[in-house]
């Protein structure tokens, strides 16, 4: 959908059906706008003061269309003498094929996600083309792919295809066939809230086995009531949002994981609590075309959040040094002195950035090649960098990275994140080995910062 699309139609409130005010659907890839002729709120008299914000506006276009605009906000007014009286509103999303009447109400039985480059990473073989030269012919065979189900979280996934020919009878024929993922439960239903969760869980995912974002680029949900309605969305990552990605552009693809396709799934589904803010910083940084220090900073941070929540998060054992801690603080007798030092020493037996870096640097140094000197420089510059800017220590600066070596130090560690997430994931050393470096660059990294 690159082109704007506009629906003419009617505008109501939920509350308030028979106040219809006419006005224009607009809507692309970059933003959803409807404009009004009148005032859905109405004030006593002309009020600057009224609440932007409305959960649904609900509307019927002129093709016949029941459309559903949800989460909007007034953007802009306008009131000319003589003249009407006109509004602006930018909806978060937009349901074409259906009227709600608020998002408590929303339920689905299922969605329908296809997502950017989805067909490349499941790659199906869904052509077979034979020739005769002889006959000067070409055949050329077209099967469906069979749907393939599994179990994601509390709802059913299943992969499946669609095609569409076009053509005509004199010099041109051609087959479009387009790969989506579904979520299904029928009963309990899947809500509006875990909708948003369960598309973006697999958007990070696919970003995960992608060497860039992977966005929803299409999604159809269906109701009870209404089989298919569509559903618009602003999307995050606009300006790559047509942009192809090959089969090997993928860091894994779907045949890696297809013989243990469930046990994949579930071992995603389990970690993915615990890794979701290493998870959403990594993705993050697929977004960002412009490097900064704050992307530095933050995926530092990311490793740092990584080494917390899935390393152990101690230097010696626990038990042992909770017993050293009581031992010193018997000899201290003033109550307030003793309380001081305990909260004092609370974090002490916590890794520092820089022991949690080599830590981790150790771990993959199986990509790396890296001697334990360049893992103790590497790990002291980059907490020195972190600390620069995080507390602004002026005696740090000249210890500090600079922008360039920042830079490649971010891309060094995008494939340190990625290799520790797919090593969480199952994947072992053999397979990341073979499939990550290239991926990244590693070679020009390497030589950037001197390895």
């Amino acid at each position: 959908m690159s082109d704007q699309i506009e629906l003419m139609g009617e505008w109501w409130l939920p509350d308030n059906p028979d106040s219809k005010l006419y006005g224009t659907l607009k809507y692309d890839q970059k933003k959803i706008e409807l404009i009004i002729m009148g005032q859905l709120k109405k004030t006593e008299g002309f009020s600057s003061k009224v609440d932007n914000s409305v959960e649904v506006i609900q509307g019927f276009t002129t093709n016949g269309k029941r459309v559903s605009l949800i989460d909007c906000i007034r953007v802009g007014h306008k009131f000319n003498i003589p003249g009407t009286f006109t509004e602006k509103y930018s909806p978060e999303l937009l349901f074409i094929g259906t009227h709600f009447n608020t998002k408590e109400n929303i339920a689905f039985t299922s969605v329908k996600i296809s997502y950017q480059n989805l067909e490349q990473w499941l790659s199906p073989s869904s052509y077979a083309v034979s020739y005769n030269d002889d006959e000067k012919s070409m055949i050329i065979e077209y099967s469906l792919p069979k749907s393939i189900k599994a179990n994601f979280k509390d709802v059913e996934i299943s992969f499946e295809y669609n095609a569409e020919s076009r053509g005509n009878s004199y010099n041109n024929f051609s087959i479009q066939q387009t790969a989506w993922i579904k979520f299904s439960r029928i009963g309990q239903g899947i809500s509006y809230l875990y909708m948003h969760e369960l598309i973006d869980n697999f958007s990070n995912l696919l970003s995960i086995c992608a060497t860039r974002y992977i966005s929803p680029a299409k999604i159809i949900v269906s109701t009870e009531e209404d089989k298919k309605i569509e559903l618009i969305y602003i999307s995050e990552n606009n300006e790559v949002l047509n942009e192809d990605l090959k089969s090997h552009d993928f860091i894994f693809r779907y045949v890696d994981i297809e013989s243990d396709l469930q046990s994949f799934l579930d071992t995603w589904t389990n970690k993915y609590e615990l890794l979701e803010p290493v998870i959403d910083y990594f993705v993050e940084s697929h977004k960002k075309e412009v490097f900064t220090p704050i992307s530095f900073l933050k995926l530092v941070q990311s490793l740092e959040t990584f080494s917390r929540r899935i390393r152990p998060n101690w230097v010696e054992d626990q038990t042992n040094y909770n017993t050293k801690i009581e031992q010193i603080l018997e000899d201290i007798c003033e109550v307030e002195n003793k309380d001081w030092l305990r909260e004092k020493l609370r974090y002490s037996n916590e890794p520092t950035l820089a022991t949690r870096l080599k830590l981790l640097f150790k771990e993959i140094n199986f990509l790396l090649g890296l001697n334990s000197k360049k893992i103790s420089s590497f790990s002291f510059k980059i907490t020195e960098t972190r600390n620069y800017y995080t507390h602004f220590d002026v005696s740090k600066k000249d210890k500090s990275l600079d922008i360039h070596e920042m830079f490649y130090f971010g891309r060094l560690f995008i494939l340190m994140l990625r290799a520790l997430i797919l090593k969480e994931l199952g994947f072992n050393q053999v397979f990341i080995e073979e499939h990550v470096d290239q991926k990244h660059g590693l070679d020009i990294i390497k030589q950037e910062l001197k390895f």
